[in-house]
């Protein structure tokens, strides 16, 4: 996708733009378009991690059940 937006940018402001800021141009576009890409990629991440993390803590709730109900079966 961002392959498309770049290249959509690309042909549409070098067609209005003198040659001599097509490199400029160009390069500033490159490197916007990364910095959104990597952003996307982060926030992929962060997604995942949440998902993780609310996994894993109710694994641990459960865990803790298991044993509590377990002590006080014993205590019984």
């Amino acid at each position: 996708m961002f392959q498309k937006i770049r290249n959509l940018f690309k042909k549409k402001l070098l067609l209005n733009t003198p040659f001599s800021e097509h490199k400029a141009i160009y390069d500033f576009l490159t490197l916007h378009l990364a910095q959104m890409e990597e952003d996307a990629i982060n926030e992929n991440r962060n997604i995942a991690k949440d998902e993780w993390y609310k996994k894993m803590k109710k694994t641990q709730e459960k865990t803790y059940d298991i044993m509590l109900r377990s002590v006080r079966n014993h205590s019984m």
